[in-house]
């Protein structure tokens, strides 16, 4: 059956991590339910460690690369934020 599944993910605007797993054909009984809930913060830490940045195949210019993604991706939160906010931005 998971042959003919397909698993997308999407972040809920208070940072939580969701992730669906859909069927492919229409007769198969898998529901449109996220499968689960996970915080941005909680699946970053678990990803990013000593073991994963330190391992052979992460070079520096891999560690580079996530951390100018993470970066740019905290400057969308904030952009949005203050486009629809006159509140200021608190980091936690």
């Amino acid at each position: 059956m998971l042959a003919r599944a397909s698993l997308t993910v999407g972040i809920g605007p208070d940072g939580t991590v969701i992730s669906h797993l859909l069927s492919l054909r229409a007769a198969d009984p898998i529901p449109d339910q996220p499968t689960d809930l996970e915080a941005i913060d909680v699946v970053i830490r678990r990803a990013v460690n000593f073991e994963t940045l330190w391992m052979e195949e992460a070079t520096v210019s891999d560690r580079n690369t996530l951390l100018q993604r993470l970066e740019c991706s905290i400057g969308f939160v904030k952009d949005a934020v203050s486009q629809i906010s006159s509140e200021p931005i608190t980091p936690v």
